[in-house]
């Protein structure tokens, strides 16, 4: 089959693309024009490319990604329906003509399950989440547990895409991000993300079997456990503080020459840069790079009884905050600036930093 409807209504030839570009087509959504059953693209090296329904494909054929989305579906559409729930599985919204893998309808109220295996662009999945919530929809995506990196230590590996899928649904809530095991039917929620580094961050984990996953628990939420955040975020300011820097390049390079520029030297910095901030996932630079940048400029400067503005400190870190629409999966308003700026009411300074 060379022709297919993707999940926006655009009907896709395949004869008008190259191999390259169809290989990067693969991860999304494909309909059939005549029975609008799903179709997945195969695109290999020796055959053509085509359209294949995802229900004829061989167990061979189907194995992989394809076959670890498609239990991820069938297994949410049962576990909510049993539940008594009005539930369908791939429910065409016709307003924005997409297809959530799985919808959820209550009186007064509809969830909309996206199961995510693979990457796809940051533009793509806010346009689907936000034409989601403007047809009336709570997106809820859930990531496939093959992305979850997590130690013991309550770390999570962490990147940019992860970082994207953050949900919040009120500011009595924490972020949290989603996962699902499938293959053990099991749902993985992570809570109270802080970034502890530009790839990693503090989490801590609650495992629920898929036979007592609710829409309830998407609301749930165990309460900070500040200790072991403590001593976690101590260890990662020991590193910090002792690791030894050969390399460095991108924003990294870029602090570390600018404290050059200052005439100061990391390890001279304060104890208040690098603290445990929540929301920090708005800033593009790691925790210590914006601290130092704020400590420095704004709040050492100051004589005695001399005071300073928020917007004073925009000023400053405006280039290095990401807005807030650029995750459409929190719901609140947030401000890492202010909770951090909370944190040091009466700020010192090491009498061997020298003034900027």
């Amino acid at each position: 089959m060379s022709r297919a409807v993707d999940e926006s209504g655009k009907i896709i030839v395949l004869s008008r693309y190259t191999r390259l570009e169809l290989s990067k087509f693969k991860n999304q959504k494909y309909y059939c024009e005549k029975c609008k059953k799903r179709l997945i693209l195969k695109v290999g090296e020796h055959n053509r490319p085509h359209f294949s329904h995802l229900s004829s494909l061989s167990t061979e054929d189907r194995y992989g990604e394809s076959d670890h989305h498609k239990l991820a579906t069938e297994l949410l559409y049962k576990s909510f329906n049993r539940q008594g729930l009005k539930t369908k599985v791939e429910f065409f919204i016709k307003s924005i003509k997409q297809r959530p893998d799985v919808a959820v309808f209550l009186e007064d109220k509809a969830y909309a399950f996206e199961f995510q295996a693979s990457k796809i662009s940051l533009s793509l999945f806010r346009k689907r989440t936000l034409n989601l919530k403007a047809a009336g929809f709570k997106p809820i995506w859930l990531l496939s547990s093959r992305l979850l990196k997590i130690n013991k230590n309550y770390i999570l590996r962490i990147t940019p895409f992860i970082t994207q899928f953050i949900h919040r649904s009120s500011i009595n809530n924490p972020p949290q991000l989603f996962f699902f095991n499938p293959e053990k039917q099991k749902v993985i929620i992570l809570e109270h993300i802080l970034l502890l580094s530009k790839n990693s961050a503090y989490v801590q984990k609650r495992i629920i079997p898929l036979t007592r996953f609710t829409l309830a628990e998407l609301e749930n939420n165990t309460p900070l456990n500040i200790e072991q955040l403590l001593l976690i975020w101590k260890n990662e300011k020991k590193k910090f503080r002792t690791k030894v820097r050969t390399h460095s390049r991108g924003t990294e390079y870029q602090w570390r020459l600018w404290l050059y520029q200052q005439k100061i030297h990391f390890e001279n910095l304060p104890s208040i840069i690098y603290l445990p901030t929540r929301d920090n996932y708005y800033f593009k630079v790691p925790p210590w790079n914006w601290q130092s940048r704020l400590y420095l400029q704004i709040i050492y400067t100051l004589k005695i009884n001399q005071t300073f503005s928020y917007n004073d400190c925009l000023t400053v870190l405006q280039r290095y905050i990401i807005p807030h629409t650029h995750y459409p999966l929190i719901e609140t308003n947030t401000n890492p600036l202010k909770n951090y700026l909370k944190l040091n009411p009466k700020p010192s300074l090491p009498i061997n930093c020298p003034k900027v």
